[in-house]
């Protein structure tokens, strides 16, 4: 599970969440507040356009291991 929360006190715009899976590591369902869309190793989430303060948005993916080894999943937020 993602928790993405705005802690300021101003809205923000066009939030979004890209999840990158490695390698061992396969994406196979993702839901949330916007759509997920699944392309390969990365999950992309369609952007959220008004985020108010104080506001939480919540995200899921659900994956499956292929393979061992040291496989590290990067979620990364970005907003205008």
């Amino acid at each position: 599970t993602i928790t993405v929360i705005n802690q300021g006190s101003e809205s923000d715009s066009n939030v979004s969440v890209v999840v990158r899976f490695p390698k061992e590591i396969t994406p196979v369902a993702a839901v949330g507040d916007t759509a997920g869309t699944i392309s390969g190793q990365t999950v992309t989430f369609t952007p959220y356009n008004s985020f108010s303060p104080r506001q939480t948005l919540r995200f899921r993916v659900d994956a499956r291991g292929k393979e061992s080894g040291d496989g590290r999943v990067v979620v990364e937020v970005s907003s205008d």
